[in-house]
């Protein structure tokens, strides 16, 4: 029976665990975030490589993060970038916005184009290095098919870029 009450089950500092009224888990984030898809000159994705909070193993993405208080979403995407790929844009175009897990979390995802990149790196809050691989887009269903690619946010802010670059050529 529903009783209109959310019990938190644990939190950390940006996101919380807890029972929602119907039984059902919820995860409640404060605060928004942002994704980059950064794309050079030569049309190649950046995307970088980090290990799994869960496994530790590998997991290819793009820059990302949680927007800071007092920041744009736009300067958070741009910093995110500096810090886990080495690289500024002078053109962000906005995408669009994603809602992971939307039956079941606050969250928001602002998504970036990032072009016009400019060496510049910032020291990120991460405690490990971050590598970096680059894909070119008509590489991307190759890699998906073959399993490098598997965050279905990283998924869908590819395709918001590839729909993006295909309408501007148009």
């Amino acid at each position: 029976m529903a009783t209109n009450e959310n019990k938190i089950l644990c939190r950390h500092r940006w996101m919380s665990l807890g029972i929602g009224d119907r039984g059902e888990p919820f995860m409640q984030i404060d605060g928004d975030g942002v994704f980059v898809v950064p794309v050079t000159e030569n049309n190649e994705i950046i995307m970088i490589v980090e290990p799994s909070v869960i496994t530790r193993a590998s997991v290819l993405g793009l820059p990302a993060g949680v927007i800071d208080p007092g920041e744009t979403s736009r300067e958070s995407a741009n910093r995110e970038l500096q810090e886990e790929s080495g690289y500024k844009s002078e053109q962000l175009d906005y995408l669009g916005a994603l809602q992971p897990f939307s039956r079941h979390s606050n969250w928001k995802i602002d998504v970036y184009l990032g072009r016009k990149l400019v060496p510049s790196k910032l020291i990120g809050d991460e405690s490990y290095d971050i590598a970096s691989k680059r894909y070119r887009f008509d590489q991307i269903e190759d890699a998906l098919a073959a399993g490098e690619i598997d965050d279905s946010n990283v998924i869908s802010a590819l395709y918001l870029a590839r729909i993006y670059l295909e309408r501007e050529r148009a």
